[in-house]
Parts: structure tokens; sequence; C-alpha cells
């Protein structure tokens, strides 16, 4: 599961991950993307922009410790 990839590498960025999530999943970014934003809105992660990626934007995926 998602969440499981994610608290095992919290403070990653979402290309790390997803690569790590289609390995296990076979599933396609479209998707991964669908899930990222519904674990965010039931706060079980918190998605940082971050403007130092090689190519721009990078946004970092963290686990809530609260849940």
């Amino acid at each position: 599961e998602l969440l499981s990839i994610i608290k095992e590498n919290s403070g990653k960025p979402t290309s790390e991950i997803f690569k790590i999530y289609k390995q296990k999943e076979g599933k396609s970014m479209r998707t991964f993307q669908r899930k990222l934003k519904e674990l965010e809105k039931n706060n079980k992660i918190k998605l940082n922009n971050n403007n130092k990626g090689f190519n721009g934007r990078q946004v970092i995926i963290e686990h809530n410790e609260n849940d």
C-alpha cells in the first residue's frame, strides 16, 4: 500500500516514491497522484513544495506522525 511506502520513505520527493510505488504496484502516475491527494485530504501525509529540484519544482512527501 502507498501509505506504508511513504512511512518507509518519508522526506523523499514524489519522483523517488513513485518509482518504488510503480515497482511494487505497477500503477500509473495518475493513480499515484490521486492516492496522494486522498491521503493528504485525510491528513495522513503532508506535501511540501520545494523549489530546489533539478528541473525546478519538487514536492517532498512526509508521513504525518500523528497517525
